[in-house]
């Protein structure tokens, strides 16, 4: 259920995954910064039906909601350094010439077809690697064992949360506190209640304010109305008209809790 839909979505959703390991290697070859996204950045996500990613910051008060989405890049490998192996494998020097075609495709002016021509470029070598692997030459156990490497660029994106936005969380837990503060179970006819009476939305009835920095969530989007594009266009508030207006968020589903939960929120509040 939890896929990005439609061609350029799936070029969008290349573009944040690059070669599927993009979490297991954010701690190697991280970009800092958490630059803030450019209008271009919006334009490629209007296309974007759903995307995991990061919350950075929650204004419950405007209902817009700040979360940062990785961009891994390819980027040539200055400390390659052949070996036998490597100096014999014809996908090695296929990654040389396909990096070139990655860098000739970053330059496309069209966002769109920039995004295409990106992410056609980014599955070729998703492949050659993967045959790579297969020949024991993997980039994971020796990451200079390749011509090219995979570099994380982190941006911060704000969306508008839908007046009516559904707010759901995975996960409960397995008990909560009663007023005398001991552990209190949920009961089967408690559980349900909080699930709720709509059985297709996922997990479990959740408010905004239980949302903070560091949860993880999947935000569904709906893109920008056609007039809310031409209003910012010409109010100059886009790059170009092309970019104006921003996805809204239709529903956010909580699957990991940041490191202050609302509940030890409300203790210090106490």
């Amino acid at each position: 259920m939890w896929r990005v839909l439609g061609f350029a979505g799936l070029a969008f959703a290349l573009l944040l995954t690059a070669s599927g390991d993009a979490a297991a290697q954010k701690k190697k070859g991280v970009k800092e910064g958490g630059d803030g996204a450019t209008a271009d950045d919006y334009l490629r996500l209007q296309s974007v039906k759903e995307l995991a990613c990061e919350v950075v910051s929650v204004d419950g008060g405007s209902r817009v909601i700040g979360v940062k989405i990785d961009f891994p890049e390819y980027e040539a490998n200055p400390n390659y350094r052949p070996t036998a192996a490597t100096a014999g494998a014809g996908d090695v020097a296929g990654l040389e010439r396909l990096l070139v075609q990655y860098q000739q495709a970053l330059t496309t002016g069209n966002p769109r077809t920039r995004a295409q021509r990106v992410a056609n470029v980014a599955t070729k070598i998703q492949a050659a690697e993967a045959r790579l692997v297969r020949n024991g030459i993997n980039r994971a156990n020796n990451p200079n064992s390749l011509p090219i490497k995979l570099v994380h660029h982190e941006k911060t994106f704000e969306l508008p949360l839908q007046e009516k936005a559904v707010i759901r969380k995975i996960a409960i837990g397995k008990s909560t506190f009663d007023d005398q503060g001991n552990i209190k179970e949920y009961t089967k006819a408690e559980i349900a209640k909080l699930k709720g009476n709509d059985s297709t939305k996922p997990g479990y009835a959740a408010k905004l304010d239980e949302v903070v920095p560091g949860s993880v969530v999947m935000l569904y989007l709906s893109p920008p109305k056609e007039e809310t594009k031409k209003t910012e266009a010409k109010k100059g508030e886009a790059a170009d008209a092309s970019a104006g207006g921003r996805p809204t968020v239709r529903m956010l589903v909580m699957t990991k809790e940041g490191e202050t939960s609302f509940g030890e929120r409300a203790a210090k509040k106490k």
